[in-house]
């Protein structure tokens, strides 16, 4: 007897059906579990795709910097709360000139500094800005200049474009690991050429949390059998230069600048939630003292035996949480009130 046709239909098409039904309830379930029910269906607002896939960045025609942040905006991004000023910065609303008697704070950084994953009120910057206000108030003003996604040539162009004309007093860098070891500058694409076009499946996948779950499985599993050289070699990194921070010469130059300016600059290390190894510590150190016009802030003495077991925002982002963000700016406190800034 010849099969019947709806029933060979619904057996070809079951299995997919099935894995779709699967993953739809797994994301469901993942996003009522770590951000409540309002989450669970508003799939377009809550969702976790990073900053270059988002609407709350904009092209800039300065090819050096490529993009940065929408003034004005009022978003949610990754499921918190989302909001610029008038001038394109995650901070609250200032004034072009610097205020008489204020010390004008500026952070550089990228995805960390900017403050992925949490909201307004959570970022360090605006924990150190709350704690200094407590203690000397208005004596300092401290203003978060970070975008996600940024290399250090694009840190250093979006200050020499958007942020000298602040005129700060202080300049804070915010570093990474990856900054000590990458060594060549890379082409720095446009908008356009790194958002995922709609016909591609990755555009629908990443806005759902599985998606991303489960690229960060894959990449935990897969790491141990990577060797050192091989993923350095994927990541572009000179071995031989190891011990110098990435685009050396460019940095070099930047902190040269300043110090002929008479801006104080420093240089401190958020990790994702982790403690820098003594090693990495040791040659951030070696490069900063062998640089005049920059300090090293060393944040991991008020960090040790502070940070939580729970460190980041949630599974698949190691981005760091609020409570490590408000040790951050706690630590950052210390300095200032310790005289390591500003002696």
């Amino acid at each position: 007897m010849a099969q019947s046709s709806s029933i060979f239909n619904f057996k070809l098409f079951r299995s997919p059906l099935i894995i779709i039904s699967v993953y739809l309830i797994l994301e469901v379930g993942f996003r009522i579990y770590s951000f409540g029910w309002h989450t669970a269906f508003s799939w377009a607002t809550y969702n976790p795709q990073g900053i270059l896939f988002s609407d709350i960045v904009m092209q800039d025609d300065n090819p050096d910097i490529s993009w940065k942040l929408k003034p004005n905006v009022q978003a949610i991004y990754k499921a918190q709360p989302f909001s610029t000023n008038s001038l394109g910065l995650r901070n609250p609303e200032i004034s072009i000139e610097k205020p008489a008697v204020t010390i004008r704070v500026a952070v550089l950084g990228r995805s960390i500094t900017m403050g992925e994953g949490v909201a307004d009120h959570e970022v360090f910057t605006q924990i150190l800005q709350n704690r200094l206000n407590e203690w000397q108030p208005d004596s300092f003003e401290i203003i978060n200049c970070a975008v996600s996604g940024y290399s250090v040539q694009q840190v250093l162009a979006f200050y020499e474009t958007y942020v000298s004309v602040l005129n700060p007093d202080i300049i804070i860098l915010s570093t990474s690991k990856k900054d000590l070891t990458r060594s060549k500058m890379k082409a720095i694409p446009s908008l356009s050429e790194v958002q995922p076009s709609i016909t591609d499946l990755n555009y629908y996948l990443s806005y759902t949390y599985i998606y991303e779950s489960c690229k960060f499985i894959i990449k935990k599993i897969s790491a141990p059998f990577i060797s050192t050289e091989w993923d350095e070699q994927l990541a572009g990194i000179n071995v031989s230069e190891a011990d110098t921070l990435t685009n050396d010469i460019l940095l070099s130059s930047f902190f040269e600048s300043r110090n002929r300016e008479q801006i104080e600059c420093y240089i401190f290390m958020p990790k994702r939630g982790e403690i820098e190894s003594d090693d990495v510590i040791h040659g951030l150190r070696n490069w900063t003292e062998q640089h005049p016009g920059v300090t090293y802030l060393d944040i991991n003495a008020y960090l040790q035996n502070r940070m939580p077991k729970k460190r980041h925002i949630y599974f698949g982002d190691t981005h760091p949480d609020p409570q490590v963000h408000a040790l951050y700016g706690e630590a950052l406190f210390e300095q200032f009130k310790s005289g390591s800034i500003r002696e």
